[in-house]
């Protein structure tokens, strides 16, 4: 049996209901303890001040991975979210910790479930769920989210780049982004653009030029990657 512990955050909509916090939460625990029942997944579910965390006992078959194990949680979380909707709550940020084997862990599992659903929220926006296993890089990316050298380094790495797209109304940041979630196949990511490829090809050199990196150098790659992850959780730059 593993713990995981799910938190779920006031509700973006709760204000049009007219409820107050106290009501939403007692809505938000009694809609989560019904999913969970449905789901036949034991669990202690309590209301902290505008979020509910629930303790959960996860049932799954002892050969579990921890992909399955986090599939059947997000399972339940979708139903959460639209019971939270359907009671009047409104619309819920949740995230999930890891999954841990010890109950002497419950409290480090809160607060993982606690940095999901926060990033979830920054990163996908209301309503969205997050697991905290497959958040990669951004789980220590926000440890340092409100750390100046974060800021320096993004500023250090993209500055340039910021400043063009500002300046001219270019694209440079969205085509980076585009080459590497593309593991830098210019077709691929021309396609995802809609681009001719000679397009895309200036693109890339103005990057190079613009950015003074070079694109075949993989530590200017990790940087370049690291940078547009941070850019995500420093709130005054471009998404």
């Amino acid at each position: 049996m593993a713990a995981v512990t799910v938190a779920i955050h006031g509700a973006e909509g709760a204000a049009a209901s007219g409820a107050g916090i106290g009501d939403r939460s007692s809505r938000l625990v009694d809609a989560i303890r019904q999913v969970l029942r449905d789901h036949h997944q034991p669990a202690l579910v309590r209301a902290d001040s505008e979020r509910v965390v629930a303790l959960l006992a996860l049932q799954v078959a002892p050969d579990t991975s921890r992909r399955g194990a986090n599939a059947a949680v997000g399972k339940a979380l979708r139903d959460v979210h639209a019971a939270a909707v359907a009671s009047g709550v409104g619309t819920v940020t949740s995230g999930a910790g890891e999954t841990h084997s010890r109950l002497a862990e419950a409290a480090a599992a809160i607060e993982e479930a606690a940095q999901a659903a926060q990033l979830a929220g920054i990163l996908y926006g209301p309503g969205q769920h997050a697991s905290l296993a497959d958040l990669g890089l951004y789980r220590l990316l926000c440890h340092l989210r409100s750390n100046d050298e974060l800021r320096a380094f993004f500023s250090q790495t993209l500055g340039s780049l910021v400043a063009y797209d500002r300046r001219t109304g270019g694209d440079l940041l969205a085509t980076l982004e585009a080459y590497f979630a593309s593991r830098a196949n210019l077709s691929e990511t021309a396609r995802r653009l809609n681009l001719h490829r000679n397009s895309l090809l200036y693109r890339v050199r103005r990057i190079e030029e613009v950015g003074q990196v070079d694109l075949q150098d993989p530590e200017a790659l990790l940087a370049l990657q690291v940078a547009l992850k941070a850019r995500h959780l420093l709130d005054d730059q471009p998404r």
